[in-house]
């Protein structure tokens, strides 16, 4: 697999090359002529380091007594030279899998004659299980096992597997299929699809089918499930459970089907990744698949799909049930599955001969299944530009992305001067570009946002075109928009009052002070009505709220002190004089104080677990102020912070503007219906694609449609 690196003015996009391994010489180009299976299977064996006897036999075996069995081989052999691997586990201590075996053995013994009710219970998991598996577990990280041995480096699937894997491989998935009423009830091309594939995802490690079900069958019951979703809730109790029993996992490097036994970092993937592995080898059908980006959020998430009455149903493995149309993909864009055969309809297929393809849609595997969870529309773009390339893209902001990330495809018809794009997903913000003979980022239509509506074609498309006439001058105070549950939390302040007492307990305390309006993403003040000096101060939620919704706060008092006092947060609604009269106290060193969630300087934290926040002075001081902000994701502009200003121009984001904010505001003059990217150069902080309305305002596509 070969990369190659495309630099723009402001974008890099990263372009795969998939390069097939197996490239046929002149001598197995004539042995193909002649061989009886077809040309993908007989380049696979030509290259195979394993006699072509071997293979000649399965193959011969199977298509005179299990036709099935012989499709389902050529199936196998003609895509294994597309899947590698990056590591092949070549050893791992015996008495390591010895000591993982009595585990397994350990906790079945607990499990056997349970049902799925007393499976799960406070009794069972706090008086029986976690004795034994806690002992167990503490005995397993006091070992020292041997560190695995571990071949590194890219690995084409045809050039290490055997043909007795594939024997061993098709005869358990053919046994499975004959005793799970789940796969029974497939089809036969969905049989090679969800159960018979030897992997799930590209890179990790491959192991025997049985290992995994010698493991996880006794505890799913699959043969006599009445339903997939009881299925699925007896593997995510057990894959945890069995992870617990190991421990935390010892080693730098993998190891192999015996890391299901113990707990790690992981992310969503590599649990995935597992789990289709597990389940398919006790006869669950199971497709991998993942979104490709959110719509107003960085990352993928990848997931699982099982096929029900009600249509494939999607779950995240350890974690939850199957379920259709799960909510939750509302905020994602298109949905990729992942499947052994290459597929015919992704660009990988589609392109003309050579022309390069985003990194994020390079894979030869995925197939676009949005429409199994969610509402898409087709879309037709005019397309002018002059290039010899198939495909456009339409490109989704992402920050990490260089400000952009292709998401969709379309076809472009160059007679008719169109791209058709199948798959979009509604109510987002799109870039329409594609790549140039160079393989550089262009665009060739202005952005837009396209919203579900009610129209004859259901949707409705609003371009951005900047009036270049004029610029208006402009009040930038974030990068990101309001996040709805910050702005709940900010309303549930209002009624946030403060009292003070010379009492501890404040069994007698007076009311000095209450907010009233929602708080701002700034500092702000709150006058108090302090009319003498107090010892204890405390900050209560409102009676109909009662916990602290503020993400900081700050006791300011006006008088000359010395013990425990720093210079105040700065007001950027007060002048600098004015700012300068006022300190902030401290019952203890600031140093000391810093770690709880109202003064550790970071918004996105809250006192939110409690009803109050308490200051306990060494002696009476007078409180005159609390300074104060809503709890948010601290995508502000801040005082002394250097921030870039970009633009999208001609296809790339430019920048327009650097400058240091002296304020929690940055003053520009800017076009109205341009598209711009503020974004800090200090810290990492959210950022989105906004633009500026004719009233001035900063107004954020993604949210305020």
């Amino acid at each position: 697999m070969k990369l190659i690196y495309i630099l723009c003015p402001t974008i890099r996009i990263t372009v795969f090359f998939v390069l097939l391994v197996l490239v046929p010489s002149t001598a197995s180009l004539s042995a193909q002529k002649t061989s009886p299976y077809p040309p993908l299977v007989a380049a696979t064996i030509a290259h195979s380091p394993f006699p072509e006897a071997e293979w000649q036999q399965l193959l011969k075996e199977y298509k005179e007594k299990a036709s099935e069995k012989y499709e389902a081989t050529c199936f196998l052999l003609a895509n294994m030279p597309l899947h590698h691997q990056a590591y092949l586990v070549e050893e791992v201590d015996s008495t390591m899998l010895q000591w993982l075996k009595a585990a397994d053995t350990q906790y079945y013994s607990l499990v056997q004659h349970r049902n799925d009710t007393a499976l799960f219970n406070s009794h069972f998991n706090d008086k029986i299980l976690t004795k034994v598996d806690q002992a167990y577990r503490k005995a397993t990280e006091a070992k020292r096992f041997q560190i695995p041995q571990v071949k590194f480096g890219e690995l084409s699937d045809a050039t290490w597997l055997s043909p007795s894997f594939i024997r061993q491989h098709i005869e358990h998935a053919f046994a499975v299929r004959a005793r799970s009423p789940f796969a029974k009830r497939l089809s036969f091309q969905d049989f090679l699809h969800y159960i018979l594939p030897y992997r799930a995802m590209e890179n990790s490690s491959i192991e025997a089918a049985s290992v995994f079900s010698n493991t996880y069958e006794k505890y799913l019951h699959s043969d006599t499930a009445q339903s997939i979703h009881k299925v699925i809730w007896r593997y995510n109790i057990t894959a945890k459970r069995l992870r617990y029993w190991g421990g935390t996992y010892p080693f730098q490097q993998p190891a192999g089907a015996c890391e299901m036994f113990f707990l790690s970092d992981e992310n969503c993937a590599n649990k995935v990744d597992r789990a289709a592995l597990h389940l398919r080898a006790c006869g669950i059908p199971v497709a991998v698949e993942y979104n490709i980006a959110y719509k107003i959020w960085e990352g993928r998430h990848f997931h699982l799909a099982v096929p029900t009455e009600k249509g494939w149903e999607t779950f995240n493995p350890e974690e939850s049930l199957p379920e259709h149309r799960n909510k939750g993909f509302k905020a994602a864009l298109n949905i990729y599955r992942l499947q052994f055969a290459q597929q015919n309809n992704n660009p990988f297929s589609l392109r003309t001969p050579g022309e390069p393809i985003p990194e994020s849609l390079s894979s030869p595997f995925i197939e676009d299944v949005t429409q199994n969870v969610a509402s898409t529309f087709r879309l037709t773009l005019p397309f002018k530009d002059n290039t010899t390339h198939r495909l456009a893209y339409l490109g989704s902001f992402r920050a990490s992305d260089f400000g952009l990330l292709p998401v969709t495809w379309g076809i472009i018809d160059q007679k008719k001067q169109i791209v058709t794009f199948n798959h979009v997903v509604p109510n987002h913000l799109y870039f329409p570009i594609y790549l140039d003979e160079e393989g550089d980022l262009q665009s060739f239509a202005q952005p837009f946002y396209i919203k579900t509506d009610n129209s004859k074609q259901g949707f409705t498309l609003y371009p951005y075109i900047a009036d270049k006439q004029h610029t208006i001058p402009v009040r930038l105070e974030c990068s990101y928009p309001d996040k709805p549950e910050y702005k709940e939390a900010a309303q549930r302040a209002v009624g946030t009052y403060v009292i003070a007492s010379d009492d501890a307990k404040f069994t007698k305390a007076d009311t000095i002070g209450c907010i009233l309006k929602a708080p701002n993403t700034a500092w702000e003040d709150l006058q108090l009505s302090t009319k003498r000096a107090y010892q204890y101060y405390r900050v209560c939620g409102s009676p109909q709220h009662p916990k602290v919704y503020l993400g900081e706060i700050a006791f300011l008092s006006d008088r000359d002190t010395t013990l425990y006092t720093t210079e105040a947060p700065y007001n950027s609604q007060l002048s600098p004089e004015e700012n300068a009269r006022w300190k902030q106290l401290w019952d203890t060193p600031k140093e000391e104080s810093t770690w709880k969630a109202e003064y550790d300087g970071l918004p996105y934290t809250a006192p939110d677990r409690w009803p109050d926040v308490t200051l306990r002075l060494q002696s009476p001081k007078i409180v005159n102020r609390l300074r104060y902000m809503a709890k948010h994701a601290g995508n502000t502009i801040e005082k002394g912070q250097k921030y870039e200003l970009l633009a999208w121009q001609n296809g790339f984001w430019k920048r327009v503007a650097s400058t240091i904010a002296e304020t929690n505001a940055l003053q520009q003059n800017l076009y109205t219906g341009q598209l711009y990217w503020l974004k800090s150069k200090h810290k990492k902080q959210e950022s989105m694609p906004f633009i500026i309305n004719k009233d001035g305002i900063q107004f954020f596509p993604q949210v305020q449609q």
